[in-house]
């Protein structure tokens, strides 16, 4: 990964999407324990000089906020993005 990439993740609930996370944040080398932001809608994890965010959209009841904290952290040339049920956000 170099920052700037975005994540989709697609499935049914319990499909796996935080255990990819799990694993991508591990192929980052980072050494945070990842969590899924069922309840925060969102996580910031430290990957070297890049940071993994983890957003998960599932139980957003008004995507307008959110909506505006995705768009900031898709203008970080340095994150990572990786993001469950996007379509409600779009």
């Amino acid at each position: 990964m170099r920052g700037g990439e975005v994540i989709v993740l697609t499935s049914d609930l319990g499909g796996g999407k935080t255990s990819f996370v799990r694993g991508l944040a591990a192929g980052m080398a980072s050494h945070d324990l990842v969590h899924s932001p069922s309840f925060t809608l969102s996580n910031q994890y430290k990957a070297g000089d890049l940071t993994l965010c983890h957003f998960d959209f599932y139980r957003l009841n008004d995507p307008g906020i959110m909506r505006n904290e995705l768009a900031e952290v898709l203008k970080d040339s340095q994150a990572v993005v990786a993001v469950e049920w996007a379509d409600i956000v779009a």
